[in-house]
């Protein structure tokens, strides 16, 4: 008996079909989610901030053996450049607490080397007011512009700003820099990958 009638026989038709088909998607590298146009549902407010939105690159940040969250980069024409537009959408996959998320960033911040305390911890006080609870299927957004104040929003809807315009570089930094503590996210988000 072939290898293929084994199968069959081991897994009836449908378990054979569904097989076939998910090696298929695997081996094309698109997942099902990917296979309509993923620009297609970029927000109204991001392509008011950032003309011709198009995604640049997306991937899934995961701790251990939990995924956290979907992570998707849009910026114009679909081309990232750390001193142009662009935006970071997170999709949770799982319940947060805001300051968890508003400790977390500042640390990883410091971790890369900013030691200007002072404006650390400015920053740390307006993450921890811009910054809340999130719950599996809450998305949250971030709109750098370069020499203007970072925008973020919760479920599409504004929750308010970092007036500093040296906190947007410095913040995705934590994504999006070279030394960033979760490179594979990076290269997905940056397309490498």
């Amino acid at each position: 008996m072939s290898d293929d009638k084994r199968l069959n026989a081991m897994l009836g038709r449908a378990g054979a079909v569904f097989i076939t088909a998910v090696l298929l998607v695997m081996a094309s590298n698109i997942t099902p989610a990917m296979a309509a146009d993923p620009n297609s549902d970029i927000p109204a407010f991001i392509t008011e901030a950032l003309p011709d939105a198009q995604i640049v690159g997306q991937g899934t940040m995961s701790w251990v053996f939990w995924d956290v969250y979907d992570a998707r980069l849009i910026a114009p024409e679909g081309r990232y450049a750390p001193d142009r537009p662009f935006a970071l959408r997170l999709t949770y996959k799982r319940h947060i607490d805001g300051r968890i998320i508003a400790d977390s960033s500042a640390g990883e911040i410091a971790r890369q080397g900013f030691n200007d305390q002072t404006r650390l911890a400015s920053w740390h006080e307006s993450m921890n007011r811009l910054f809340t609870d999130v719950e599996a299927g809450s998305t949250f957004t971030g709109i750098y512009q370069p020499d203007r104040p970072t925008c973020f929003f919760k479920n599409d809807r504004p929750v308010g700003c970092v007036d500093d315009p040296l906190f947007g570089p410095v913040f995705f930094n934590i994504w999006l820099a070279p030394d960033t503590r979760e490179p594979d996210l990076r290269q997905a988000l940056l397309g490498q990958k």
